[in-house]
């Protein structure tokens, strides 16, 4: 092949060899890449072609290579050893018979991951959520030491890879790590997996919004030093667009929660429209159209809203509270010792700590105000609360109003993977009303935001839920009155009757706003005075001579 044989612009989405032309601005200047493909039946030789940038300024336009004739390029090989070790030796351990083999010429990888191959594992940690098939990692690079076994022995370095959501849920020992010692990946950093939202609107189609609590020790690869991206939009298991620590405190309100959690945006069931209004070609960005703002909106709106969320960063602030309390304190009274010995002797073993703020006591008495929910595997009923079930919700036409219903469904229920459950609304509902579900300790909360020009002031509309999985051979569900109403004005206050503040103590159920009862506190004191006397109601001591 020469620079003289003929090149042919193409048609990206209309060209079968060139689907995978995402990477092409990544692939150096000239967006040089190899395409080896043949029919999975074997049939027929192999295909090939060389994609390029047309020199010149310019728009940018991709072209592949054909022959003359204007037919792809074959040749004739019953199997292909794509990879080469570091001695210019064939690589035995792949091969392949069908299939597709394509090759990035002076792949662009990020400054940051650009430190031998941890790096190129930690660029996959980001970019991948899921994969469907775990895949191998292989770096030629190393040397050979006939000492080692398997893939060490021929100087090649060998990581199984099984996307993030595995990587921080499940432990899973990898040999040392040739650049950094031992691998901390190697332990699960998640403590669980938490179900945030299910959105489904007419116009986006549906949204999965679930979260992933980590420890308090990062793994290496999410430390703020390395990225600061902790909420993933995926599709497909692929991200396309990543937000970062500040986005979860600042516009999300969870400060807590900046470096405890990793949130998972599954966008792969957009409707087709929504799926090309929403994402940029370059995977990195979202569109600034109606559609892309509007997605970004809801996201938002279901992640800030998220009842686990709010329990998640309430706890997450205590404990962090307690820490510092713990490690702070003796620094401090250290430091107030030092500088006047004689206060060790009013020190006690008692421990100063803050005072916490009063909580209202639970069924079980504690003091954070609840006990650990335990929902079941199937509901057995749902019913929609308090007055709202027979009189009906009012909604006015330019708001988003929840509605909620009680249930004894465990809390996954919505997104666990095995038997996932699924919420049952009437599909004309949708066309009406846009839904952003939450399942929470029992609560199920439904967001109702209404499609504009799709309901009119005073029209009413009956809302029929369920909840249904494979194992259930009928529904729970409840129905309930939604009301139109006129249009809600944001610069007037509606007046509201003051609401009774929580007991504090044993007898609230909820967070109280009692006066704070002091736990802990400082080391007990005398007052000592020069004769002796009373000051005002307390006794004193006579100071020694």
């Amino acid at each position: 092949m020469t620079l003289g044989e003929p090149w042919f612009q193409c048609v990206l989405d209309r060209v079968a060899v060139t689907k995978p032309s995402g990477v092409l601005g990544y692939c150096g200047l000239k967006w040089f890449k190899l395409i080896v493909s043949r029919r999975y039946d074997c049939s027929g030789p192999w295909g090939f072609t060389l994609m390029r940038k047309r020199p010149g300024g310019g728009m940018p336009v991709a072209e592949y290579f054909v022959l003359p004739d204007g037919k792809i390029p074959s040749f004739t090989e019953d199997a292909l050893y794509p990879f080469m070790k570091g001695d210019g030796s064939r690589y035995q351990g792949v091969h392949l018979a069908s299939g597709t083999v394509i090759k990035l010429y002076d792949y662009q990888i990020p400054s940051r991951f650009q430190t031998g191959f941890r790096g190129t594992r930690e660029a996959l940690n980001e970019n991948l959520v899921e994969t469907i098939l775990p895949f191998l990692i292989l770096d030629f690079r190393q040397t050979p030491d006939p000492k080692r076994s398997g893939y060490r022995a021929e100087g090649n370095d060998d990581r199984s890879f099984y996307g993030m959501e595995y990587l921080l849920l499940s432990a899973h020992k990898d040999r040392s790590d040739s650049d950094a010692g031992d691998d901390d990946d190697s332990e699960a950093s998640g403590l669980g997996r938490i179900a945030v939202a299910n959105i489904k609107t007419e116009e986006l189609g549906e949204i999965v919004i679930s979260a992933i609590k980590l420890k308090r020790a990062l793994p290496e690869w999410l430390k703020p030093t390395k990225t600061r991206n902790r909420v993933f939009h995926a599709v497909n298991g692929q991200v396309q667009f990543k937000e970062t620590r500040g986005y979860l405190s600042q516009s999300c309100g969870f400060p807590a929660l900046k470096d405890r959690v990793v949130v998972i945006v599954d966008a792969s069931d957009l409707t087709f429209e929504a799926h090309n209004e929403v994402w940029k070609g370059d995977r990195e960005h979202v569109r600034n159209t109606i559609i892309g703002e509007r997605y970004q909106d809801v996201v938002t709106t279901a992640i800030k809203t998220s009842q686990a969320l709010i329990d998640l960063q309430n706890e997450v602030a205590r404990e962090e509270l307690e820490q510092a309390a713990k490690t702070g304190r003796d620094h401090l009274f250290q430091k107030l010792v030092e500088t006047d010995p004689n206060l060790a002797a009013l020190l006690t073993d008692k421990d100063p700590v803050i005072v916490l703020p009063s909580k209202g006591a639970g069924d079980s008495g504690g003091d954070d105000g609840s006990k650990e929910f335990e929902g079941k595997y199937s509901p057995t009923f749902l019913k929609f609360e308090g007055k709202a079930r027979e009189t009906g919700v009012v909604l006015p036409i330019n708001r988003t109003r929840p509605v909620a219903a009680r249930t004894d469904a465990e809390n996954g229920y919505l997104q666990r993977d095995d038997n996932t459950g699924t919420l049952v609304v009437d599909p004309a509902i949708f066309a009406r009303f846009g839904l952003n579900s939450q399942l929470h300790n029992g609560r199920l909360t439904i967001y109702l935001d209404p499609v504009p020009g799709a309901v009119q002031i005073g029209d009413q509309i009956v809302l029929k839920v369920g909840l249904q999985d494979a194992s259930m051979p009928q529904p729970v569900e409840d129905s309930i009155m939604v009301r139109i109403t006129e249009e809600a004005d944001s610069r007037t206050r509606k007046n509201t009757t003051k609401r009774t503040k929580p007991a504090a103590g044993d007898k609230g159920e909820n967070e109280g706003t009692g006066k704070p009862t002091p736990t802990h506190g400082l080391p007990r004191h005398r007052l000592m005075t020069e004769d002796g006397r009373k000051v005002g109601t307390q006794e004193s001591i006579a100071r020694p001579e």
